[in-house]
C-alpha cells in the first residue's frame, strides 16, 4: 500500500495512518480465511471476531404496496430483507402526481416530503404515515441496503498486515482514535454512498477519518 505523489511514492506506515489523537489499540481476533493489509477497514462478526468490511447488498426498488388506494395514509409491513443498514432507507410514493420521499437518519426514524415513519433495522418492520394519501393506482416502494450477517458495519481499522488464510490470528486493531482517510483500505467495488455510511459508522465507534 502506498501513496503516489506524482514524483515519489511513499509507503503507508502505521505512524502515517494514525492521527495525533491518542489511539486506543486492542488485540483482536482476525477471522480465518483472510489476508489483510495495514489500514483495512474492519467489521465485527456476531462472535466478536474481526474481518474485512463486507459490502452491503443494495435493493433499488422493492415494491411495498402495489396500489396505494388514494385514501390511506398509514401503511405498515416488513421489508423483504432483515438486517437493514441504518441510514440507507428511502421510501418513494406518488402524491398529487409528484414523487414524495421519506428517508431514515440512522436512528430508526423516517422523515421527508412524504411524511414520517419508523423502521426497525433488525427485522425490517416499517410504519409509514403520509401527510397526504398517496395517489390511487400508484405504488409505494423502498430503496435500501441490507446486511443480515452484520459484517457491513465498520467497527475498526487494522494496524498491521495479517495473514489469517489458514487460521484465526491475533491482530492490532484501532478501536478509538484518528486515521488518515486517504490511507484506509476499502473492499473492492464499494460505492460512494456505502463509504459515506462506513465512515459515519467508524465515527460512531470513536474513529475519525480526516
Amino acid at each position: 500500500m502506498s501513496r503516489d505523489y506524482g514524483v515519489t511514492v511513499e509507503a503507508v506506515t502505521r505512524d502515517s495512518l494514525l492521527g495525533d489523537h491518542p489511539p486506543v489499540i486492542q488485540a483482536k481476533t482476525i477471522l480465518t480465511g483472510q489476508v489483510l493489509v495495514l489500514g483495512t477497514v474492519l467489521a465485527m462478526t456476531a462472535a466478536g471476531k474481526f474481518r474485512g468490511l463486507a459490502l452491503e447488498t443494495e435493493v433499488t426498488a422493492e415494491e411495498l404496496v402495489a396500489d396505494a388506494g388514494g385514501s390511506l395514509k398509514i401503511f405498515e409491513g416488513h421489508l423483504a430483507n432483515p438486517g437493514v443498514v441504518p441510514g440507507s432507507v428511502v421510501i418513494n410514493a406518488t402524491v398529487g402526481a409528484a414523487v414524495k420521499t421519506m428517508s431514515d437518519a440512522g436512528n430508526g426514524k423516517l422523515s421527508g416530503t412524504g411524511g414520517t415513519g419508523l423502521i426497525d433495522y433488525s427485522s425490517g418492520y416499517y410504519r409509514l404515515l403520509f401527510t397526504t394519501a398517496p395517489d390511487d393506482n400508484t405504488a409505494i416502494s423502498a430503496a435500501y441496503s441490507h446486511d443480515a450477517a452484520g459484517t457491513a458495519v465498520a467497527a475498526g481499522v487494522l494496524l498491521e498486515a495479517i495473514d489469517a488464510s489458514e487460521a484465526d490470528e491475533a491482530g492490532n486493531v484501532l478501536t478509538h482514535g484518528v486515521v488518515t482517510a486517504d490511507d484506509l483500505v476499502w473492499p473492492e467495488g464499494i460505492t460512494a454512498a456505502q463509504k459515506t455510511r462506513a465512515l459515519a459508522q467508524l465515527a460512531q465507534a470513536g474513529i475519525r477519518a480526516l
